[in-house]
């Protein structure tokens, strides 16, 4: 079931990883990786800021 929800794509990613590491990642697929990477903290880091503000901010409407 777990295959299931993962891409063609994502599964030739996985592949190289797993097969020769983040260097041969980097290397192949280049500022794609590095655009995921950058895109996942960015959101990391924003609901680590939105959901305290929203915590904040719904508790003082109700």
């Amino acid at each position: 079931m777990k295959n299931f929800f993962l891409f063609k794509l994502i599964k030739d990613y996985i592949k190289i990883y797993k097969d020769r590491g983040f260097k041969a990642l980097i290397k192949e697929k280049g500022w794609v990786v590095g655009l995921i990477l950058f895109l996942f903290f960015l959101g990391k880091g924003l609901m680590w800021l939105l959901i305290p503000y929203l915590m904040y901010v719904l508790k003082e409407i109700f």
